[in-house]
């Protein structure tokens, strides 16, 4: 049996469109980190990006979704685990010594 959606036979699918527009509202805070990496740790505006950075991967992690929704939310998941620098604070950099058991980038 074919299907033209392939994710068609896995179950009803949500709506991504919530969390794609969060996704590019994180990004856009990201931009705002980068803008400010070397201000001092009492910055408001980076300490207010980092609060609002937080609170929007909290509330992607607490909608349901699709394809799209899941995708983010792993590149989410593996982004808090890394914690390895990137030239952005949108991107993930993986050290290739990940073994999948104990965590990404350990």
């Amino acid at each position: 049996m074919t299907a033209p959606d392939v994710f068609a036979l896995g179950g009803r699918q949500g709506d991504d469109a919530e969390i794609l527009a969060l996704f590019r509202e994180w990004r856009a805070v990201c931009r705002v980190l980068d803008s400010r990496r070397d201000a001092p740790d009492d910055d408001p505006e980076w300490n207010g990006a980092c609060d609002r950075q937080w609170a929007i991967e909290e509330r992607i992690f607490e909608l349901g979704g699709g394809a799209a929704g899941v995708a983010v939310k792993l590149f989410l998941h593996f982004y808090r685990e890394a914690c390895n620098w990137a030239p952005s604070s949108d991107q993930l950099k993986l050290n290739g010594d990940e073994d999948g058991r104990t965590g990404v980038g350990n």
